[in-house]
């Protein structure tokens, strides 16, 4: 689960964000299940998972980091952004009108995941790979913002949801 949903500007209800969990290709594949047992245990962990991070992004946001897989090349492990990325951006497009604004008021926020999440920010990194000529530090950096974007997105709103229930 990728925090936007739990840092969006509206709630997406778990029916909503759910089938995409299911089908990340087009959100319209309901899962199969072996059992009804099955089903209540896999959705148990899941909406777990989602009150684990929604608790640790309110009270602990220091402590957040998002997960990534990584690749193996020699000694090193290059952190794989880009299905996070895409991720993060499948859940702002629920709810795409909502979150315009703060596009638009700190694109910064959203540039790397931008980067790493659409064909078009691919196309760009191809050229800033090309540019730059230590790729993998490049690369390291922008993962290293990552974190740190998605903790001020999640801010951000909270702080606008709180203004809306007092």
């Amino acid at each position: 689960m990728s925090p936007n949903l739990l840092s969006a500007p509206n709630a997406i209800p778990p029916s909503e964000w759910l089938r995409w969990v299911w089908d990340q290709k087009q959100g319209a594949q309901a899962p199969e299940f072996a059992s009804e047992r099955q089903a209540k245990r896999i959705l148990s962990l899941l909406i777990g998972h989602a009150n684990v991070l929604a608790f640790t992004l309110v009270h602990g946001p220091q402590h957040w980091e998002p997960l990534f897989y990584s690749h193996k090349t020699g000694r090193n492990s290059v952190p794989i952004v880009d299905e996070w990325c895409c991720g993060y951006l499948k859940g702002i497009a629920l709810d795409a009108e909502a979150w315009q604004p703060l596009i638009e008021a700190q694109p910064d926020w959203f540039e790397v995941i931008q980067l790493y999440g659409t064909q078009s920010g691919w196309e760009r990194l191809e050229d800033l790979v090309e540019a730059h000529p230590d790729s993998a530090a490049r690369h390291q950096a922008f993962v290293d913002s990552i974190a740190p974007a998605a903790r001020n997105i999640h801010a951000y709103w909270l702080a606008r949801r709180s203004l809306q229930i007092n």
